[in-house]
């Protein structure tokens, strides 16, 4: 758990146990605490590879189901989102926008680019 995020396992530990500093406590007592934590703990989600927890995806699926009823009855058609597979990471994918830099000089670069197709430079 500490290889996979400390900080979060820190947290969960100071939010469950209100344990300050994990590094003072014995190697077993910390693996006890660990493996005490609920199962929707920032370290646990993470460890499971989980984005939410189960009541969020347990509630999305109600919506699906609900929504497909309305679009039964009402006739609908289409293709419908599904709640579940978005947060499940399985929905469409949005395009991002977030550009990043490994150096300063491609910052730079690009900054210069930008004021030059708006006319700054």
């Amino acid at each position: 758990m500490l290889a996979a995020d400390r900080d979060a396992l820190a947290c969960d530990l100071w939010e469950t146990y209100q344990v300050r500093d994990m590094e003072a406590l014995p190697v077993r007592d910390l693996a006890m605490l660990s493996c005490g934590l609920r199962e929707n703990s920032r370290i646990r989600m993470k460890m499971g590879g989980h984005d939410c927890d189960f009541d969020t995806i347990l509630v999305a699926g109600c919506y699906d189901m609900i929504n497909r009823v309305r679009r039964i009855l009402t006739g609908e058609t289409g293709e419908m989102p599904s709640m579940v597979r978005i947060l499940m990471g399985e929905g469409p994918k949005k395009e991002s926008n977030i550009l990043s830099f490994s150096t300063a000089s491609e910052w730079e670069a690009e900054r210069k680019r930008l004021l030059a197709r708006v006319g700054v430079m």
